[in-house]
């Protein structure tokens, strides 16, 4: 017997929703008001999108194929009209722009819990955008930050410049805890605040010493070694598993930290100091405390990689989309990677979370309570899920 993996194309079809009218046959209409003897049934408008020919499946294939697969809607619409469909690119760029103001509170009420996390891993990427009236298009930049177990979401902002008071002031504005990010100037005044410490990136200082070559070696060869400690730890699930990994490098960790320290000031005083081995030392040694800080507490990390994996999607899409449009654009593409982002960091599809969420929150109104989103959040969602999951099991 052979068994093979096989597909059909997309099955797209067409949903009808019929509203039927009640009419009393008892009530005289000119003794009574039209609204007590007749009575409409069925939703007064139909979503996702109000009056728009799209259903949430179909909605939710063109956003995650853009957001997540990373096909320009031009792309789509050939793939689509294979399949039967007619459908302009301009309609499917307004229904992403529709669904945007849709998940806007959403991804608001993500970043507001994220805010309130212990720990937040940062990192930003460019993005060209269109300006009208300028021959050549400006660079925009997509800032992303993602909280701790107790906001697992990866938030993304879009901001036309990149200054501190563009970029990483308001977005992270609030925010008490660790933070994990690279030493770009824009974070200082983060730095300088009260209750906030930075985390630096012992990936991005291993890069530095890898520039310098054969002279680093030393430096090189003790990073590996605090590496491979983090290889043998257990993930920050658990109090457990936290308080585990904050012992082991107390007692492995930090030894080898000191001896790197040792080595670090001995060598600066022959390096020069634009060499690349006497840049690496300084951007070590400058921010020495940031980059032991890892030690005290088991919920973080030794790098920020996690944030730089999670631009790499944007890196990816830049390569078939090229720019976001324009700087409205670049917003509502901020609050698509949010969502499709926050699913991919859970582990869940997509494509089933915003075929089941968009029609919900489209029969929220405009002004959904934070408690009617809370449901609606991709950890919320994706318990619900497992939950469900299992009890179909236990029931076979």
């Amino acid at each position: 017997m052979l068994f093979r993996s096989d597909c059909d194309p997309i099955p797209f079809f067409v949903r009808k929703t019929t509203r039927k009218t009640y009419i009393c046959q008892t009530c005289h209409p000119s003794e009574v008001p039209a609204k007590q003897w007749s009575v409409t049934s069925g939703p007064a408008t139909v979503g996702p999108i109000a009056k728009a020919v799209c259903g949430p499946g179909l909605l939710a294939l063109v956003l995650t194929g853009k957001f997540a697969d990373h096909l320009p809607l031009s792309r789509q619409q050939g793939i689509i009209a294979r399949s039967g469909v007619k459908v302009s690119e301009n309609t499917l760029g307004d229904w992403v722009r529709q669904a945007a103001i849709l998940l806007k509170p959403l991804r608001d009420l993500m970043h507001r819990r994220l805010r309130k996390a212990c720990v937040i891993w940062t990192d930003d990427t460019r993005s060209r955008y269109a300006e009208a009236g300028c021959d050549t298009m400006p660079k925009g930049y997509f800032w992303v930050a993602i909280g701790d177990t107790t906001a697992p979401f990866t938030v993304f902002d879009f901001t036309t410049g990149h200054s501190a008071k563009e970029g990483p002031e308001p977005f992270f504005e609030g925010f008490k805890g660790y933070f994990h990010a690279d030493g770009l100037k824009q974070y200082a005044t983060l730095f300088a605040k009260e209750g906030v410490w930075h985390v630096a990136c012992w990936a991005h200082a291993r890069r530095k010493f890898l520039e310098a070559g054969e002279s680093a070696k030393p430096a090189l060869k003790l990073i590996g070694q605090l590496y491979g400690i983090e290889r043998g730890l257990p993930p920050p699930d658990t109090p457990e598993h936290i308080a585990l990994r904050k012992a082991t490098r107390l007692s492995q960790s930090v030894p080898i930290l000191n001896l790197l320290k040792v080595w670090l000031e001995s060598e600066s005083k022959a390096a020069l100091p634009k060499s690349p081995l006497g840049v690496a030392i300084a951007y070590v040694l400058n921010r020495w405390e940031a980059f032991v800080r890892y030690t005290e507490d088991g919920r973080l990390a030794a790098d920020n990689n996690l944030s730089e994996r999670t631009l790499r999607a944007i890196a990816l899409g830049r390569a078939n989309w090229k720019f976001v449009g324009n700087a409205a654009s670049g917003s509502n593409a901020a609050i698509h990677f949010t969502v499709v982002g926050s699913c991919r960091h859970l582990g869940i599809d997509p494509f089933a979370y915003l075929r089941d969420v968009l029609p919900k929150l489209h029969e929220l109104g405009a002004n959904p309570k934070d408690e009617q989103l809370g449901e609606l959040l991709p950890d919320a969602w994706s318990r619900r899920h497992q939950a469900a999951v299992a009890a179909t099991a236990s029931v076979a």
